[in-house]
């Protein structure tokens, strides 16, 4: 199936699945939602990353957890995996979530994603800020815990917040910045994604949020 699956045989993937008692469906490609899975990938570098996927195949998987964001960007890829699982883990409800090898990309989505760090602006500020990169067709992802403190200036402690954002190929990333600096205007302390601000040619922006960076230790 991994080698159909590759050369875009889907008779012989349906084939091949119906005689391991799995019926699909249809004609040409697959692209269905089954269960949840995580995907074991290597990025370009040489490390490894295991991220949680959406299932849409026998041997086929949609990245749903944004990557590293120093190596190409892997979130919403659509993936070719190894059928033999690595591993499991329960998913709370005493159903295994499978860990499978990536063979090869599929379909890669493009997409690019910058870090937002800061200042915790609060849960209804930080339900805004998902609310702006969703409107852009984004993925909003906090990374951070409750263990993530910062230290301003002055020497007070303030809870942290890390989060990935992640856009499109086709996303105005002027506009979601804007977007984005428009939600935190109002707020005493500062959330800054300097990376994001230079790729929509914003510099005097990015230089601000390197200061604030620079200033906060982040």
């Amino acid at each position: 199936m991994v080698a159909a699956t590759l050369l875009g045989a889907w008779d012989r993937v349906r084939h091949s699945a119906a005689r391991l008692d799995m019926a699909i469906d249809g004609e040409g490609p697959i692209d269905l939602r089954w269960e949840l899975c995580r995907i074991r990938l290597e990025h370009p570098n040489g490390k490894r990353q295991e991220l949680y996927a959406a299932r849409t195949g026998p041997v086929t998987a949609r990245l749903l957890q944004i990557s590293r964001i120093d190596q190409p960007q892997r979130l919403f890829d659509q993936v070719v995996f190894d059928a033999r699982p690595l591993g499991s883990i329960d998913d709370g409800d005493g159903q295994p979530v499978y860990l499978y090898a990536e063979v090869e990309p599929l379909h890669r989505a493009g997409y690019r994603a910058f870090s937002i760090d800061g200042v915790h602006p609060g849960e209804a500020v930080l339900a805004d800020l998902r609310k702006v990169v969703q409107a852009h067709r984004g993925s909003f992802q906090v990374q951070s815990g409750d263990g993530y403190r910062l230290t301003s200036p002055a020497g007070e402690e303030r809870p942290g917040l890390y989060a990935f954002a992640a856009f499109g190929p086709d996303t105005d990333l002027r506009v979601a910045s804007d977007a984005l600096a428009a939600v935190v205007s109002r707020l005493a302390d500062p959330l800054v994604w300097p990376e994001l601000a230079a790729a929509a040619g914003d510099d005097a922006r990015a230089e601000q949020h390197r200061e604030l960076a620079r200033d906060w230790a982040l």
